[in-house]
């Protein structure tokens, strides 16, 4: 594998958003783009991104190809890629080389490849029952009002908008916004707010973010940039028992 783009800042935030959940990830390499699609240690989130082709200036691949890097090793590297440098990513001899170039300097890094696992290439099938669109800032200003006091916050769908909420036992909190939803039917449930505040780091890629919930299933976060990139984030849900 050998790709080359002019684009580093989308490859730079992917990898942040995904040292938020792992500590290595597998990768694939096709004709439709970089993919990675990996669990967290703790199997409770899904993140499923892709870096399409048309990004890359060379994109030479074998077919199928899958390898497997330690994340913050590959995202402190690609801390040192300035915005407009020419970025080149290559698998060969059992490494993944990172060769950066700028107007007056250029940088070479390498990691060693790890064992690959299976690359998983099923997507999740759930039902959901109602989705929407809001703004990075109104998700980031649920949960910071929530983790004050509260380690769950609760994601309320229904036809005139969608609601959180988080309750502790002298304290509770709600903000409701009137936006367009679909919704077959109302759905409710209740997920972690520390992995709802790792799911927040999507905003680097796209301000809007897609919901798609059923009540007490997991819930899917989603966006993409059209012709660069398409990225999920699926949630399992918190059940409280009585």
């Amino acid at each position: 594998m050998k790709i080359v783009t002019d684009k580093s800042k989308y490859l730079k935030n992917i990898f942040k958003i995904i040292d938020e959940f792992v500590i290595e990830a597998t990768m694939k390499v096709d004709a439709e783009g970089l993919k990675i699609r990996t669990a967290d240690p703790s199997n409770v989130c899904l993140i499923d991104l892709i870096i399409l082709k048309g990004v890359f200036n060379t994109y030479q691949f074998n077919e199928n190809e899958i390898f497997t890097l330690k994340i913050n090793d590959l995202k402190k590297f690609l801390d040192f890629v300035g915005s407009e440098d020419l970025l080149t990513l290559e698998v060969k001899d059992n490494k993944f080389f990172i060769n950066t170039k700028s107007k007056n300097s250029s940088k070479n890094f390498s990691l060693p490849l790890i064992d690959a696992d299976l690359y998983n290439d099923k997507e999740a099938k759930i039902d959901f029952k109602s989705s929407t669109i809001i703004t990075s800032t109104m998700f980031k200003d649920a949960i910071n009002a929530s983790k004050t006091f509260a380690e769950e916050m609760f994601l309320n769908i229904k036809k005139n908008g969608i609601t959180f909420e988080a309750h502790s036992d002298l304290k509770n909190f709600s903000t409701h916004y009137n936006i367009r939803t679909e919704c077959i039917e109302e759905s409710y449930s209740m997920y972690s707010l520390n992995y709802l505040e790792k799911v927040s780091k999507l905003s680097i890629l796209s301000d809007k973010l897609h919901i798609d919930l059923s009540t007490d299933m997991p819930v899917k976060f989603s966006c993409r940039i059209p012709d660069v990139l398409k990225a999920s984030i699926i949630l399992a849900p918190r059940v409280k028992n009585d």
